[in-house]
């Protein structure tokens, strides 16, 4: 009866599809990675030039397989004007002399209600490291697909406008992290 059943077994785990979550590349001339704050009361927004996905994999069927690794080249961020480019790479923003680069790592994966999915990780920036959910947005095509998200930060978590910067007054504390990105099948 054993060696029935393990047979059994075998073959239903056979008849089974096998989900693994894909790895993807992105399209960086596709692709978008930035943040909104708010001077004033005055949204302005900032991208980044460079980083890149050391790890990214993910399927709405396989969750628990699906991984991001994100590192962003801090230098390469561009604040739409000259001054702010110089401001941010000062110590009390980015502090550009010291820290080259932030990394996004996530390993938590789940569905939400809206037909969308959450990814939980942590974020490490100038020395600080806290957890951060991400709410994405999951669009298979064809040829690819488009991964959307965004997240809410507070900035000072991560010391991030120090000094006179701190208290809120001038520049909001919370930043809106926002990404759209073309992914396509990395090659096996």
């Amino acid at each position: 009866m054993t060696r029935t059943l393990m047979v059994s077994m075998l073959g239903l785990m056979l008849a089974l599809p096998a989900y693994a979550a894909t790895e993807w590349t992105v399209d960086h001339d596709e692709s978008r990675l930035g943040f909104t704050n708010w001077w004033e009361g005055e949204a302005f927004e900032s991208v980044f030039r460079q980083w890149r996905a050391e790890t990214l994999r993910f399927s709405p069927d396989d969750l628990q397989g699906s991984h991001f690794d994100i590192r962003v080249d801090l230098a390469s961020v561009d604040t739409g004007t000259s001054d702010g480019n110089e401001a941010i790479a000062q110590p009390e923003w980015f502090n550009l002399s010291r820290y080259t680069t932030a990394r996004y790592v996530a390993d938590s994966f789940h569905a939400t209600d809206d037909g969308g999915y959450q990814a939980r990780g942590e974020l490490s920036l100038k020395g600080n490291t806290h957890p951060v959910t991400l709410n994405l947005q999951w669009r298979p095509g064809d040829d690819g697909a488009r991964l959307t998200g965004s997240t809410r930060l507070d900035r000072t978590r991560f010391d991030v406008g120090l000094g006179e910067w701190r208290s809120g007054d001038t520049i909001d504390l919370e930043v809106l992290v926002t990404f759209d990105l073309r992914l396509h099948r990395a090659q096996q």
